[in-house]
């Protein structure tokens, strides 16, 4: 059998993380991963591919709403023929994932008893998990839905605050296993062989397409300087839940990374053929206005959207 565990969390808690750990903690093992991007390219797919894991990507949507469901149906379909010991499914940032049991529950007359669902792990961004938990259906259901979490990023907080993040999750979710981390460092084989299944019934997804953010691609084949790409991602982040991808600047390519006032930029080693940032965020049309008038005024003639 097939053991398949489920990574929610929302955008830029560290799921990518957690999942480049976990194929190292599990070298040697037939591991396949199904890799979810809201957007339509896929940063994270990028991010993990290496030798040995079987990877299937899913862009467009959450693999819980009807836009790409059957997507998601059709690659479980595909990798239970696949010989896995472990397999792991990378949801969206914004992924509602009440439906997952019945989702399993309901390939079977295809699959056969081959997966072994053993539950939910949500990581949860310690630093902005209490104001999102608030304002956001999908990061409550995160939790709500999962055996255990990862309260990731402590060191970007005080005990206080940790202790705060604790009691809100246990709120939502008396029954969960709670871990704490720094960049999803910690034994993940232990976790993930004490994971059981949730007890809480699977429920309908509120994923729909009705309620999707939006996602925008700043594209370009010119280098940017780096300042210059500093100020454009600083003036769009407050508008965005997430920028993410690769660009090409005067000092080499970089892999971008930013939620909220957390950005950060990585020399990127691979050459990237042209800068690819995805851009997601909640307010649609308006946001197009905020990036192209960033474009105009830190990256004119080199950044499109």
């Amino acid at each position: 059998m097939i053991k398949v565990f489920l990574i929610t969390g929302f955008l830029g808690a560290g799921k990518t993380t957690f999942l480049k750990e976990a194929f190292d903690s599990f070298e040697g093992m037939k591991t396949g991963a199904v890799v979810n991007e809201f957007g339509d390219v896929n940063i994270d797919g990028m991010l993990l591919k290496r030798e040995g894991i079987q990877l299937a990507e899913l862009t467009g949507g959450s693999i819980f709403c009807a836009c790409i469901k059957d997507k998601f149906v059709d690659s479980l379909i595909e990798m239970s023929k696949i010989d896995l010991d472990i397999m792991f499914i990378e949801a969206s940032g914004l992924a509602d994932p009440a439906s997952m049991g019945n989702i399993i529950e309901g390939i079977k007359h295809k699959t056969g008893d081959v997966y072994d669902y053993r539950g939910s792990l949500c990581i949860a961004d310690g630093d902005s998990f209490m104001e999102l938990s608030n304002i956001l259906t999908a990061v409550k259901a995160q939790v709500e839905f999962a055996s255990a979490v990862i309260i990731n990023k402590t060191d970007l907080i005080d005990h206080e605050k940790l202790e705060k993040v604790k009691a809100k999750i246990k709120e939502i979710n008396p029954c969960i296993t709670i871990h704490t981390a720094v960049r999803c460092k910690l034994d993940i084989k232990s976790l993930i062989s004490d994971m059981e299944p949730s007890e809480k019934p699977p429920g309908e997804s509120r994923n729909t397409p009705e309620n999707r953010a939006e996602t925008f691609v700043v594209k370009g084949q010119r280098a940017v300087k780096i300042h210059a790409l500093e100020d454009f991602i600083k003036d769009i982040s407050k508008e965005s839940y997430r920028i993410k991808g690769f660009c090409i600047t005067e000092e080499g390519p970089v892999r971008i990374s930013a939620s909220g006032d957390a950005i950060e930029l990585f020399p990127w080693q691979e050459e990237i053929g042209e800068t690819k940032i995805v851009v997601i965020s909640a307010i649609g049309f308006r946001m197009m206005s905020v990036i192209l008038r960033s474009i105009e005024k830190n990256a004119k003639g080199i950044f499109t959207v």
